[in-house]
């Protein structure tokens, strides 16, 4: 692989999430990134104990067309979390294929909707 690609499309992972990341912040260089580095960055805003679903009310939009994610895990992930739940036929880019949809729950979260 080119370094110009590697540097576009690296991943590293940090606790079982892959973040991708933007060469040249967390001063990496296309050779080598320090993840216990990254990690800090990363949980400086983030409070790993509590996740704000577990605590606070969830909306979820489940991409029944999903080839990506699939729409069985979309609802076990909303239904764990307690999301007030609406269902679009779409794929994986619900936001650009159904807008109204999506723009309704995020006005229903809001509470303007």
């Amino acid at each position: 692989m080119e370094a110009a690609a590697k540097r576009n499309t690296e991943l590293i992972a940090i606790r079982s999430f892959e973040l991708p990341l933007v060469w040249g912040g967390y001063g990496a260089s296309p050779e080598y990134v320090d993840p216990v580095k990254v990690e800090a960055e990363v949980r400086q805003n983030l409070n790993d104990d509590v996740a704000a679903w577990r605590e606070k009310p969830s909306w979820y939009a489940v991409s029944k067309l999903d080839r990506t994610t699939s729409p069985e895990l979309e609802r076990f992930v909303a239904e764990r979390m307690g999301a007030t739940t609406i269902e679009v036929e779409s794929g994986h880019l619900s936001m650009v294929v159904r807008p109204r949809e999506i723009a309704d729950l995020i006005l229903a979260a809001s509470g303007r909707g």
